[in-house]
């Protein structure tokens, strides 16, 4: 991030953690599932409620809290988002069964897809237009950051104090991120331009759900709507999935948690060198690379696994490992490539609203994978078949980067890059 000041950097900064944080969030409750379970005397599929009641909020909450940071400034939303879901995580550490769960988690997923929508739209507007998918790249990387530093964590703490410990330390770090960016995020210097242009409208820009439909967008906007959806469907499959179709393996717990890891550690660490050449060359191929990768891998792993037989036996814990830290380049490195092009495709009135909705539908993949992706397992050959579907999706996620066209031949924007001082 060279060449920019110190307030970019503060604002920056701030971004990041607490994109760091929602990843911590996101899966705090697939941490602490096994102790719940425990500690409540519960089958495994009691919780599917609780796994996927985050993902239906942040379906709601893409759309929505995107339309309402263009309407009134992506910092407020941010914050009152980041006290939102602290404060609903902090509750669920006092939760006696799986109903308040689900609904502790459902309104903590509204903030989880407003406070994303709003952190990518405020990155992009305190970028320079030509950096501008590099630097959300590198924001959205936070995400798989802090689902591999939530493991570490939680594979320490919750052995030693219980599993409502990570609702504590999920819930509090958010809501004093929260109290600091009060004091020191300042707003988008392009929402304040343009407010200033527009005084009298509450929202900057012209309708912001309907530009995203009108002519110069469209085409974007239902290709990343397309590409979200797969590619989300995917992320939430591996999140909530892969210990289960490790440990089916006969794979030790361990080594299923460890899946886990390495498919964020890995995808954090591809999506990051990738980004070290999308500035200088364009997102579009990488995300075709990605795309390609997860077919091949995904295919390949489906093939060694329905080969498998009793006699023959499963590939061995390093293959799917390996297998899986592939999978996992693939799926976070397209995700954050797709998060770049959202941001850089549309212009300020309606940049919360474009990543937000393309958000929604991301969710609406995320929720479906969430409920069938068990009923996949379970089928004959159910590991096989999970994966193959996985690259079906990989495949919608091709096509529609393919039908998306340029990031560069929709950009509209006519306020200064700089912010205002302020």
């Amino acid at each position: 991030m060279s060449g920019m000041g110190t307030p970019a950097r503060l604002v920056f900064l701030l971004i990041a953690c607490a994109v760091v944080l929602e990843g911590f969030d996101l899966q705090v409750v697939g941490f602490a599932a096994p102790g719940m379970l425990a500690d409540w005397s519960l089958p495994k599929q009691a919780l599917g409620l609780a796994l996927s009641a985050s993902l239906l909020g942040m379906t709601f909450g893409s759309g929505g809290g995107g339309w309402l940071g263009d309407r009134f400034g992506r910092r407020p939303l941010l914050i009152y988002c980041l006290a939102a879901f602290g404060l609903a995580t902090l509750a669920t550490a006092s939760a006696q069964s799986p109903a308040p769960v689900a609904i502790l988690r459902l309104i903590a997923g509204f903030g989880f897809g407003a406070a994303l929508a709003n952190a990518m739209a405020l990155t992009a507007e305190w970028t320079v237009p030509e950096r501008v998918t590099q630097i959300v790249g590198y924001m959205i990387i936070g995400v798989p950051v802090g689902g591999m530093t939530g493991a570490l964590i939680c594979s320490w703490m919750i052995p030693r104090f219980g599993w409502r410990s990570a609702f504590i330390v999920g819930g509090v770090l958010p809501m004093l991120l929260a109290l600091a960016m009060l004091f020191w995020l300042k707003e988008s210097g392009r929402f304040v331009a343009t407010r200033q242009r527009q005084p009298d409208r509450p929202t900057p820009g012209s309708q912001p759900l309907r530009m995203l439909l009108s002519r110069p967008y469209r085409r974007a906007t239902i290709a990343l709507a397309a590409a979200f959806f797969s590619n989300l469907a995917v992320s939430y499959a591996f999140f909530n999935w892969i210990p289960v179709m490790l440990s089916a393996q006969g794979l030790s717990t361990a080594s299923a948690i460890r899946g886990s890891l390495y498919f964020n550690l890995s995808g954090a660490i591809a999506a990051f060198l990738g980004l070290r050449l999308f500035g200088a060359r364009g997102n579009r191929p990488f995300l075709l690379g990605y795309g390609l990768l997860g077919i091949v891998v995904n295919a390949c792993l489906a093939i060694a696994l329905y080969r498998a037989t009793p006699h023959v036996g499963p590939p061995d814990a390093a293959t799917l490992l390996l297998g899986l830290s592939l999978a996992g380049v693939a799926t976070e490195g397209l995700q954050t490539g797709l998060y770049g092009f959202a941001a850089s495709v549309y212009p300020t009135a309606c940049r919360s609203s474009g990543i937000g909705v393309a958000g929604t539908f991301g969710r609406a993949g995320g929720i479906l994978s969430a409920y069938f992706g068990g009923t996949l397992l379970s089928l004959g050959a159910g590991a096989s078949v999970f994966l193959v579907t996985i690259a079906m999706l990989f495949i919608v996620s091709v096509g529609a980067v393919l039908g998306a066209g340029s990031s560069q031949e929709c950009i509209a924007d006519t306020v200064p890059a700089k912010p205002p001082a302020q």
